[in-house]
This record gives structure tokens, C-alpha cells and sequence, in this order.
């Protein structure tokens, strides 16, 4: 049976790793974004996929036809057409 210290303790755990775990995310995503925010025009990114689009192919590599700015991109999609989108669905 465990009691109640040894509960206490692995919730205590469980809640440091999460809280780790969420910092490393948070890191991470910046770096991704200010890597994205030094790209340029005529640059590529890779989808990793997360839109609802169809005309973007998890894994493949789309053209920037102009300056990130913001959390915004513009590329051109896979059926040709260029789409402003959130950068959060690209890494460099």
C-alpha cells in the first residue's frame, strides 16, 4: 500500500517534470522562431506539419516569397498558390 508521504512525493515529481518539461517546449519554440525571423526571401522551411490545409505534405520543403514578420509566413503551397500562414507549422 503507499502512503500518503511516498503519494505526495511522486505527485511533487510529476509536477517538477511537467513544469520542466513545459520551460524546454517554451525555449525551443523561440529558438525556432527567431531561426524562422532571420530567414529570406527565396529561403525554404520544413512543414512539420499541424494545418488543416491540404495543400501542405508533412515533410516537405516550401519557399519563402517574402519576410517572415511576426508569427507569419508567406510560402507557396503546394498546389502553387502562395498562402500566408502562422509560422508555428514550419521549423528551419
Amino acid at each position: 500500500m503507499v502512503t500518503r508521504n511516498k503519494y505526495e512525493k511522486a505527485v511533487r515529481i510529476v509536477k517538477e517534470y511537467e513544469e520542466r518539461e513545459r520551460k524546454r517546449k517554451e525555449r525551443r519554440d523561440l529558438e525556432i522562431d527567431e531561426a524562422i525571423l532571420k530567414l529570406s526571401k527565396g529561403d525554404y522551411l520544413h512543414y512539420s506539419g499541424g494545418s488543416m490545409s491540404e495543400y501542405f505534405i508533412k515533410g516537405d520543403f516550401y519557399r519563402l516569397t517574402g519576410q517572415p514578420y511576426k508569427h507569419r509566413v508567406n510560402v507557396i503551397n503546394s498546389k502553387g498558390v502562395r498562402v500566408n500562414t502562422n509560422m508555428r507549422f514550419f521549423t528551419v
